[in-house]
Order: structure tokens, then sequence, then C-alpha cells
């Protein structure tokens, strides 16, 4: 297969588990977002966004959620990116109930 073959694959991977994951946290209703910033080996600054929720069965899950490329690395921009994230999932910002930010100072306190 071509590398672009292969990659249109990992894409519909990708929509078909988002979806996925997106069904279940709605089907919890509360989640939590998890945050990191970083500069990947390309020099380029990356969030990386997980969202930790209790499925039906009540199990704790944390699922990765994307990487969202970012060039402003205030607190407001990264809200903004986090925000606009969540509303591509198709999730609900009134059901956020915790924010974590390892490494994102600029969080603290917004």
């Amino acid at each position: 297969m071509s590398p672009d073959t292969q990659n249109a694959i990992i894409g519909c991977i990708c929509t078909v588990m988002l979806r996925q994951i997106s069904s279940e946290i709605k089907t919890a209703k509360y989640f939590a977002i998890l945050a990191d910033e970083t500069t990947d080996v390309h020099s380029i600054e990356q969030l990386v966004v997980s969202v930790r929720y209790v499925n039906a069965n009540n199990d704790v899950n944390e699922s990765f959620v994307g990487f969202i490329a970012v060039t402003d690395t205030t607190g407001r921009s990264l809200a903004a990116k986090i925000l606009e994230h969540i509303e591509r999932l198709g999730l609900d910002k009134r059901f956020i109930v915790a924010q974590a930010y390892d490494g994102a100072a600029a969080m603290s306190g917004i």
C-alpha cells in the first residue's frame, strides 16, 4: 500500500474510534479534561488532550482524544483550542467537571 492509502486508512480508524469514545463520554455525561502542551520533533507546539470519565460499568476511563497544533501558548489561546476540540467531538462543555494541565503553567487560574 502507498503511504497515502495507509494514511487514509489510519484517518478512518481515528474517526471511528473518536466517535466511539465521544459516544461513551456522552453516555457518562460528566467528564474531565487533561491537557499538556509540548513541542514535537519537528519543533511544532502541540497540545495533547485526553478526557477522563466513568463509563456505564462504573469503570474510570482515560482516553486520548487528539493532538492540537498551537501557535499561541497563552492560557486564553490554549483554552479556546481545547473548547473548540471538545465541540468538534460533539461534547457539551457544560459537563466538564475537572481540568488538569501538566506543564501548562499558562492555564493556572484560568
